[in-house]
């Protein structure tokens, strides 16, 4: 059975990902690219998205054995500071959609109801002038 590919290196740059290589990565196998999402008001998060397999596959190619994982780091106000906060989403991505079916975008509306709900600092605020 054929699946719509949802994820994807290629896809992951167009909706404006960047590779970006993690310290961890350089001992694993994994891979992650990560994108900065603002604002008008600034900068508001990170989100990361892994992918976790042994080996590269072409980007037009069904791999259940490709999972990609969604995270989100983030700071909220506490006192006279803020605490950072660290989410990893358990609905994983895969290439073929067929476990959970979700997009790239359901993942970053669903980061940013956690970031909107749990009153998310940004991390850097634009000049305003």
């Amino acid at each position: 059975m054929m699946y719509e590919i949802t994820i994807s290196p290629t896809k992951l740059l167009a909706a404006g990902y960047k590779f970006f290589k993690h310290y961890s990565d350089e001992v694993s196998t994994r891979a992650t690219w990560q994108k900065q999402i603002e604002d008008e008001r600034g900068i508001k998060y990170f989100i990361n998205i892994v992918r976790t397999d042994g080996f590269l596959v072409g980007d037009t190619e069904p791999c259940d054995s490709c999972f990609w994982w969604p995270s989100i780091q983030f700071r909220i106000p506490v006192d006279d500071g803020f605490q950072v906060i660290y989410v990893e989403l358990v609905q994983w991505l895969n290439n073929s959609g067929q476990d959970t079916g979700l997009t790239i975008e359901m993942v970053e509306q669903q980061l940013d109801a956690i970031w909107t709900r749990l009153s998310g600092q940004y991390y850097e605020l634009k000049n305003e002038e």
